[in-house]
């Protein structure tokens, strides 16, 4: 059974006789038994047949064919000596090809499909983001620790609305609208945490939350902070925009390093990289990055392995995304479009970081407003960028706790979510 502990592989392959593409998932069983075989699988495409050998290969819910383009002919157990040779006689020369396997894909943020790897907002007292209206005191611990504070009631009004959502569909995001008091002041505020939307029924923890809003937001960062600085702020942003924004636009002209020293260093560029990746992994960023810099990804994954990789569409979609990039700008902004229909808005953090590993090195940084139209005109225009959507997406929907009490809303203005 699946309560097992098991690991999870991914096969992708080509037929043995064309380019057609498939996809087969493995489970393996820690320290128990595993059975060996594989499928025998009719192409869609051209009706040739091909092998691949798989642990555990089952109809059920046990290792599979999850690709379309592929039909089981037959479930082969090398338990069976006669299995074996059939295989042996028949099927030497008829063996899928360009076979990858991944183990933990749902880990890896430079491929698509990594729902498991997650941002995090780090705590830092002397940020001055999410502040107090009245005393403006940094106020993200008092926040934390309400919702530390009221987990119990939070997971208890998610299992309540979890079997209803998740047979109509699985929501994004969810959602925890509460007050607490300033720890400095003693002054009562209203703030709003998210998470992703945890479609598998398990309970969540404090840490799994995102700060993205307080009563009278408004920020207090500009200024000339070390790229460590930096580098969090834009995290906290970014997370913030992750919720209330309809797009979030990342324009920048590199990441980390020139491409010499990402090679010299790769664990380091490639750090940068996947904490990028998994900081937009909500499905709503829109990228403007040098195209040299997909080039700088291909050299540090390795060529062949990116090629392969890319040939089954298993990057990352952002990294896809840099393909297409104009190779001529040194700008530098990142922003967050807030529908909210006539007073729509965006909020933008700017200066002089580009996407950087944390340093000692000084960067300066700007917060400001702006309403959508001098937005486009000013930024999005000079750059060529368009398609920018100033209202959320006719599936965007949130189960949204409020005095402890959930409803599941489908937003259409950002006041609808805080």
């Amino acid at each position: 059974m699946l309560d097992l502990q098991t690991d999870i592989k991914r096969f992708y392959f080509k037929c043995s006789n064309c380019e057609n593409k498939g996809e087969a998932v493995e489970v393996h069983y820690k320290g128990e038994v595993n059975d060996y075989g594989g499928f025998i699988i009719e192409c869609n495409s051209c009706g040739s047949e091909s092998f691949i050998q798989i642990k555990n290969p089952s109809d059920s819910f046990e290792s599979r064919i999850v690709s379309h383009n592929f039909k089981v002919v037959r479930i082969v157990d090398f338990y069976f000596e006669e299995e074996k040779q059939l295989i042996k006689d028949n099927y030497k020369d008829k063996q899928a090809r360009d076979i990858i396997a991944i183990n933990g894909q749902e880990e890896m943020p430079l491929l698509k499909g990594a729902w498991k790897s997650k941002p995090e907002f780090r705590i830092d007292s002397t940020d001055k983001i999410f502040i107090c209206p009245n005393c403006k005191a940094n106020i993200e611990s008092e926040s934390y620790n309400d919702i530390a504070k009221n987990i119990d009631s939070i997971n208890s009004e998610y299992k309540n609305l979890f079997n209803y959502t998740v047979k109509r569909s699985c929501p994004k995001i969810i959602t925890y609208n509460s007050s607490t008091i300033c720890n400095s002041c003693n002054n009562a505020f209203d703030y709003t945490a998210f998470a992703k939307f945890n479609g598998r029924g398990e309970f969540y923890a404090s840490k799994e939350f995102y700060l993205a809003d307080n009563t009278g937001f408004n920020p207090n960062v500009n200024g000339v902070y070390t790229r460590e600085q930096s580098k969090r702020f834009l995290e906290k942003f970014v997370l913030r925009w992750s919720l209330i924004a309809s797009k979030i636009i990342i324009v920048s002209p590199f990441i980390g390093f020139d491409k010499s020293l990402a090679i010299k260093t790769p664990y380091k560029f490639l750090n940068l990289l996947e904490w990028f990746l998994t900081l937009n992994s909500f499905e709503k960023t829109q990228v403007l990055i040098r195209k040299s810099e997909y080039g700088k990804i291909k050299e540090v994954i390795g060529k062949e392995i990116f090629e392969k990789l890319d040939g089954y569409g298993l990057l990352n979609n952002i990294i896809e995304e840099m393909n297409s990039s104009t190779p001529r700008f040194h700008a530098k902004f990142y922003a967050g479009v807030i529908p909210n229909g006539e007073n729509s808005y965006v909020e933008i953090l700017t200066g002089s970081y580009n996407l950087h590993e944390e340093s000692q090195s000084m960067e300066n940084l700007i917060f400001l407003r702006m309403n959508l139209n001098d937005f486009e005109k000013q930024y999005l225009e000079p750059l060529r960028i368009g398609n920018i959507p100033s209202s959320y997406k006719s599936d965007f929907d949130i189960v949204k706790i409020k005095n402890n009490k959930s409803n599941l809303i489908f937003p259409k203005l950002c006041d609808e979510i805080l």
